[in-house]
């Protein structure tokens, strides 16, 4: 893994394992070096996507909430995948989520 990347992975640091639950929407943080617009995708263990939500002009910083409107989502097992567009470059994270409601 070159750099940047390997940056940004420790920046983000397994965003969605600090997923919690308010009321039918569900939230996570994660650390932006810089402003971005994210696109997050949620897939079943199926591979097929379940969920996808935009954020557009997020502000550089720590601990950014962003909360995603998931209501019909069962609890379970997810894959996701975390697409953040910043100023000069695209970074790609992915991982495996447990959302419990």
């Amino acid at each position: 893994m070159r750099g940047p990347q390997k940056a940004l992975n420790a920046m983000i640091r397994s965003t969605l394992l600090f997923l919690f639950h308010q009321g039918q929407q569900e939230a996570f943080k994660l650390d932006l070096p810089t402003s971005a617009d994210i696109s997050v995708e949620i897939f079943n263990l199926l591979g097929q996507k379940v969920h996808a939500e935009e954020f557009f002009g997020l502000t550089a910083g720590p601990s950014r909430s962003l909360t995603l409107a998931v209501p019909n989502l069962p609890s379970g097992v997810y894959v996701y995948r975390i697409v953040a567009r910043m100023e000069t470059s695209i970074h790609l994270v992915k991982g495996q989520m447990t959302l419990v409601k």
